[in-house]
């Protein structure tokens, strides 16, 4: 008879934890390193860059000493935490997009195709 009450109050449980757990898994995902590999340009903003991988414009910005600039132009492989923008963290008519703070860039070829 208890064990009968008991389930009911399990399947309540399990309901309220499913939304925390969502929310983890999706902090989880965006916190997760990013590679992208492309040609490094000059973003809009001072200290911003971007990187084009298979069709998706990625906005950079580096992290502690890296040095970006001394790629611009260049093929370059970059690695980062991976973070979505906030529509008001963009230019005017830009939508928002994927950013990553950039901790370690690697030149692939001095020039791009």
């Amino acid at each position: 008879m208890k064990a009968q009450r008991l389930i009911p109050l399990a399947a309540i449980a399990a309901m309220l934890c499913l939304p925390s757990a969502q929310a983890w898994a999706q902090k989880e995902d965006s916190e997760k390193a990013k590679t992208v590999t492309g040609c490094l340009e000059k973003g809009d903003q001072a200290n911003e860059f971007k990187i084009t991988d298979n069709g998706a414009t990625y906005n950079l910005t580096p992290s502690g000493s890296v040095n970006m600039a001394e790629h611009i132009g260049h093929k370059v492989t970059v690695t980062g935490k991976n973070t979505r923008e906030q529509a008001g963290g963009t230019p005017a008519g830009k939508p928002a997009g994927e950013r990553i703070e950039v901790t370690n860039v690697k030149m692939v070829s001095t020039t791009c195709p």
